[in-house]
């Protein structure tokens, strides 16, 4: 465990390099599910989300974000300057997933803020 530069809790993985933290990053959970004994509200983010509601959400509230330029591809990842970043399955014969929000990280500048 102690040279792993992975960590596990639950379903969020912890990427380290060097002992610093430089990334956090999740494909694997309901998103913002706290479970039977923590109510989350979620904003407007759900998995399974379109890209389209999303960035329709994000356009209407002027919020600046970067990525998913190429409507081809078969996943695709927006990013705010903030470090988020979140991960669409833009096709669901890809074998990747089931089509929308697929995944959520948190990077900054290579390590955490």
């Amino acid at each position: 465990m102690r040279t792993s530069c992975v960590w596990r809790y639950g379903a969020i993985e912890f990427h380290f390099d060097d002992d610093l933290l430089t990334l956090i990053h999740c494909d694997a959970d309901d998103l913002f599910d706290g479970g039977k004994a923590l109510i989350v509200d979620p904003w407007k983010l759900r998995r399974k989300m379109p890209l389209r509601e999303l960035t329709a959400i994000l356009d209407a509230k002027k919020l600046h974000y970067t990525g998913c330029d190429d409507h081809y591809a078969a996943e695709c990842m927006i990013k705010f300057d903030t470090g988020c970043s979140l991960g669409f399955v833009l096709d669901p014969n890809a074998g990747l997933g089931p089509l929308g929000l697929s995944s959520w990280s948190i990077q900054r500048r290579g390590t955490i803020a």
